[in-house]
């Protein structure tokens, strides 16, 4: 009996452990397809649907447990609370959905834009970023803008979410 229970409790190790890395991988590094990157699953509770390229902070005071990962938009400039750039398909309002933590993603941006290799941080506008505006500002940078991007656009951008 001893024997059996042993096993059973290996090979759902194995399972646990297979299931969360199916979220915890690593794309081949040398695609152009920009799917070099790590994602998470998150809940969005935005109100409304969040589309690729959305900056998304962790929700922390709206949710329903300690360990929840309730994510929503902000508008506060500079902000630490970032929890990453929501991944391809985007999430529908009230669903879960994965977000880019780090590697290769597109990144919304408000005005001016930025220019390639400029730091990325919160901005005022909902769901957008912005060029970090003092060099003490880089603790709270999120990405790096990969090319010029304009204001009001998406571009190539790479998560350094820490």
């Amino acid at each position: 009996m001893k024997k059996l229970m042993l096993i059973l409790v290996a090979v759902l190790l194995v399972f646990a452990v297979t299931g969360a890395q199916a979220y915890f991988t690593i794309a081949d590094p040398k695609t152009t397809e920009g799917a070099a990157n790590v994602k998470v699953p998150v809940y969005n509770n935005s109100g409304s649907a969040l589309d690729e390229g959305d900056v998304v902070v962790w929700d922390i005071v709206s949710s329903t447990g300690d360990n929840d990962l309730y994510v929503t938009t902000t508008t506060t400039a500079n902000t630490g609370l970032v929890a990453g750039v929501v991944s391809q398909g985007g999430i529908a309002s009230a669903s879960s959905g994965s977000i880019v933590v780090y590697g290769l993603a597109q990144c919304d941006l408000a005005p001016p834009g930025s220019a390639g290799g400029g730091l990325l941080c919160t901005s005022a506008t909902a769901g957008a970023g912005a060029n970090c505006t003092a060099v003490t500002d880089e603790p709270q940078a999120y990405a790096i803008a990969s090319a010029g991007i304009a204001g009001n656009a998406q571009g190539n951008c790479f998560v350094i979410q820490r």
